[in-house]
């Protein structure tokens, strides 16, 4: 589907274990942040992309095996995590400055030489979330494709409304850095709830955040009316934009109805079917679409802000090269490159696999990610068939 997009990145892999976070420097706040994945092998540097190896099949993908992570399979979070490193790598980081030129190395050997006083490591929660958003990217595209409102309306719950990020400290009313809509409405939901009662972190977190969204639909109209009346300056200006607006309309109106529950990991449940709720007062189909296609741009942005072009030099010579701060944000700019107007990412139809695949028009009956899944589903509805001719025969 894709040529090569033209993009190296090395990280730093080992092997890995599940360890207690208090053991690595990382505060356990609460019981979602009990555990962190260490690298407990000597680390070393490995090419994860290169231009050499062109990622026009989803075989190649990296980030579509990252998507298909079972994250209730901590075996499979660590196999993960053997062959292509962390999501964030100190080592990287340590790097982005022009030290290698002055050594008069290249900056993947100065790499190596960086000493750290602790072991790479980084929550295991915090990694399961990079999994479940990266997949709802996925599955947010294919939605909007099929217009499929609910898994739409469940998506944009997550993704705007999750108060279990370690993105705000509870007393930060500054913007942003990643300065997308989306970001910034999350950002402000989070506060929000903060000043109206919710605890961050807190271990027993009830899912259910239904008063909030109320209460954040009350603070955005309480602020419009404050300004006309002159009495202060508008805090939400983007309240005004057409994004926010229609975020608030569908929340508010889902809430109005109906207990809104968004779970850490991805679940979003409402009390009553989404069929039983009437959004036609609140937004119209068309707008959510709309919606789903803004955040699946915000996302986007808000992992690839800082991937930029960086001239590196190696014996002297230029070359041009991409800064990519993380393996996060390299499987999000491999991402990037797969999405195409022409073709698309889904899901295998197989209900237990779980994989991604790339679809184009040229295979237009495919829904499986290989004939593996294709015939054990074949299978599996073969022997239901028979069974249930043989119900029939015995029930005659």
């Amino acid at each position: 589907m894709i040529s090569n997009p033209g993009f190296s990145f090395k990280n730093i892999v080992g092997k890995h274990q599940i360890l207690p976070s208090m053991e690595y420097e990382l505060p356990a706040w609460g019981s979602l942040y009990e555990d962190a994945i260490v690298c407990v092998g000597s680390p070393k540097l490995k090419d994860i992309y290169s231009e050499a190896k062109p990622l026009s099949k989803e075989e190649n993908s990296i980030a579509l095996k990252f998507a298909s992570i079972n994250i209730d399979d901590n075996d499979e979070i660590l196999d993960f995590c053997n062959k292509y490193g962390l999501l964030t790598s100190s080592y990287i980081f340590a790097n982005f400055r022009n030290s290698y030129i002055f050594f008069n190395d290249t900056k993947a050997g100065f790499s190596q030489r960086i000493p750290l006083p602790y072991q790479e490591r980084e929550w295991v929660i915090t990694y399961k979330k990079s999994v479940i958003t990266m997949r709802f990217l996925i599955e947010l595209d294919t939605a909007v494709r099929a217009r499929n409102y609910q898994r739409i309306a469940e998506i944009l719950c997550y993704i705007c409304l999750d108060l279990t990020c370690l993105e705000f400290e509870n007393n930060d009313e500054s913007l942003p850095t990643r300065n997308t809509e989306t970001y910034q409405y999350r950002h402000s939901f989070t506060m929000c709830a903060t000043r109206h009662g919710y605890v961050q972190f807190f271990s027993d977190l009830n899912p259910d955040i239904t008063e909030y969204i109320l209460h954040f639909a009350d603070d955005l109209l309480i602020d419009v009316e404050l300004e006309k009346q002159l009495l202060r300056p508008r805090q939400y200006l983007q309240f005004d934009y057409p994004m926010w607006h229609h975020l608030t309309a569908l929340f508010y109106g889902i809430a109005t109805q109906a207990h809104i529950f968004v779970h850490p990991l991805g679940k979003v449940e409402f009390s009553k079917s989404f069929k039983e709720i009437d959004l036609s007062n609140y937004i119209k189909p068309e707008t959510l679409i709309a919606l789903g296609r803004a955040a699946i741009s915000d996302i986007f942005k808000e992992h690839l802000h800082t991937v930029f072009p960086e001239i590196e030099y190696a014996n002297g010579l230029p070359s041009a090269s991409w800064r990519i701060p993380t393996l996060l944000d390299a499987m999000f700019l491999e991402l990037f490159f797969r999405f195409s107007p022409i073709g698309e990412i889904r899901k295998c139809a197989d209900p237990k696999c779980g994989k991604f695949f790339e679809w184009s028009p040229s295979k237009p009956n495919q829904k499986y990610c290989d004939n593996i899944c294709a015939m054990r589903v074949a299978k599996r509805n073969q022997r239901a068939r028979e069974r249930e001719r043989q119900k029939k025969e015995l029930s005659e």
